[in-house]
């Protein structure tokens, strides 16, 4: 029998908080046993459907905003052709005040705490074939998915990924960064896979060696990470982002998670000669 991920993670959803972890215990045990699924094929597949979901709410997000920045900058191309009052009488300059006005509120307010606006419509069908539709938001999915890893932690041993670099002993990646990586959906740990582009790989790399100091000399140490991620030339892609000027997308994502360091990453790497 092919397992239905969305509607384990559904029923997982209806569960009480307190029973959450017992539920996806009890369901990865299953699949093993019944589907011969292995545990961490389990996890990372709930997790893709989790992260699909909050995807789709940054979408809704990145939407509405570009959809007032639209009406906003119709409006004002109007006022340039020297109109200042609309079809329905209201002045120009007052519908740009409000959109603006809405879109700050709404950039503030941000995606994640926003139920107002953005939030995940999942439809199904309940054990009688009826349709039913499920309303999922931003909090719920953070909280489906840390709970995921956590029981994925309790049953799949983590182990820890060391790097060599020449003239110091074997470095040893912070947990609490993979942890974050994985839980922003930028890797997977079992097996260990980047799951972005290489150009944010390569920032992310930069961002490790500047600040953990993982240099022989003043050399970055990029090939022990090829290496850990089964990539090649890091120096090539870190060149084409200094050639672009322009930061990979989740580069934000990035400097939040090497934050975690307690130390500041300077990602003025872009302006190195």
């Amino acid at each position: 029998m092919t397992l239905n991920f969305k509607k384990i993670i559904i029923e997982g959803y209806n569960e009480q908080c307190s029973m959450l972890v017992d539920y996806f215990k009890q369901q990865a045990q299953l699949a093993k046993r019944d589907n011969f699924v292995e545990f961490a094929v389990f996890f990372n597949r709930c997790k893709d459907v989790v992260i699909g979901w909050r995807d789709d709410i940054k979408r809704q997000y990145q939407r509405t905003i570009e959809e007032r920045q639209y009406i906003v900058g119709f409006y004002k191309n109007e006022l340039e052709r020297g109109k200042t009052i609309d079809r329905g009488g209201e002045p120009i300059q007052d519908i740009i005040n409000r959109y603006e006005s809405g879109i700050k509120n709404i950039m503030e307010a941000g995606y994640a705490n926003n139920n107002r606006y953005f939030r995940c419509e999942v439809d199904m069908q309940d054990s009688d074939s009826r349709p039913v539709r499920y309303v999922l938001y931003y909090s719920d999915l953070e909280a489906i998915f840390t709970t995921l890893l956590q029981v994925k932690q309790e049953l799949i041993p983590s182990r820890h990924q060391t790097i060599t670099i020449p003239d110091k002993t074997d470095y040893q990646i912070p947990s609490e960064i993979l942890q974050a990586l994985e839980q922003n959906g930028i890797i997977t740990q079992n097996p260990l896979e980047w799951l972005k582009s290489k150009s944010l790989l390569a920032y992310f790399v930069v961002g490790m060696c500047e600040t953990y100091k993982l240099k022989h000399g003043q050399k970055r140490q990029l090939k022990p990470f090829e290496t850990l991620f089964n990539v090649k030339n890091l120096s090539n892609t870190i060149n084409d982002i200094k050639k672009v000027g322009t930061k990979p997308p989740d580069c934000e994502t990035i400097n939040q998670i090497l934050s975690l360091s307690k130390k500041f990453f300077n990602d003025n790497f872009l302006n190195d000669k």
